[in-house]
């Protein structure tokens, strides 16, 4: 168990990992990244549902840069609405 921000914390720093294979410049390794990268993305909107919109999850898996705005802007609210509660490891 841990909490939503840890949760955030966690995406995170798996994003930043799969962002150095999507500017490697491999192709294998960018077709693999980009399937790491929609698969994190459906992730984080089935543990944040309240703060993601399905649009905001299309354009992250079509876009690195907008997965970690959203990344961002899921922490902000989550500390705003005081929403750093405990969640269960099963999400």
């Amino acid at each position: 168990m841990g909490t939503m921000i840890d949760d955030i914390y966690r995406i995170r720093i798996s994003a930043i990992f799969i962002q150095s294979c999507l500017e490697a410049g491999n192709v294998g390794e960018y077709i693999i990244a980009q399937a790491e990268l929609e698969s994190m993305v459906d992730e984080f909107q089935s543990i944040f549902p309240e703060f993601v919109t399905d649009e905001q999850v299309e354009n992250s898996k079509r876009d690195f840069d907008s997965f970690l705005r959203l990344i961002d802007s899921t922490e902000r609210a989550c500390r705003q609405t005081g929403a750093n509660q405990e969640i269960s490891e099963s999400t």
